[in-house]
């Protein structure tokens, strides 16, 4: 009888949760609400994935000190800014609910509340690092 080595089995459940997540996490077409919101933000203004900007420079990803190394860094640092100035504590969990089509997104969370202004943040983001040059010697780099 065939079986999967253990490795196998583990990467195949792994692969099939991370669907099933997308599926459950995702909206209708063009709209998302949930976890991969940032991601589509990042992926509708830049054409990247969120990986790209992961560990970029000082600020983007988790934590962030030091001097921005670049445009990219700079739009990072004030990412984080903008969740620490929003009147609600904003994990990285935070159900927000966004229209991204054709370039640009729209949040549609109601205005006042906390998923708005997380979302916010996120569109102000998208917009920053689309005018920001990514230079991929950056990528893990924070002097």
């Amino acid at each position: 009888m065939f079986s999967f080595p253990r490795v196998a089995q583990i990467t195949l459940l792994s692969t099939a949760l991370t669907l099933v997540a997308g599926r459950i996490l995702s909206g209708s077409a063009g709209s998302s609400r949930g976890l991969l919101t940032l991601d589509e933000v990042i992926t509708t203004y830049t054409g990247r994935s969120s990986l790209d900007y992961n560990e970029y420079g000082c600020y983007c990803g988790l934590g962030g000190g030091g001097t921005p190394v670049d445009a990219v860094d700079r739009c990072c640092q004030a990412h984080d800014r903008c969740y620490g100035e929003t009147s609600c504590w904003i994990t990285h969990i935070t159900w927000t609910e966004i229209y991204c089509a054709a370039g640009y997104c729209v949040c549609l969370d109601p205005v006042g509340t906390c998923e708005h202004e997380a979302c916010s943040c996120d569109v102000e983001f998208g917009e920053c690092l689309q005018r920001a040059h990514y230079n991929p010697a950056h990528k893990n780099y924070c002097p």
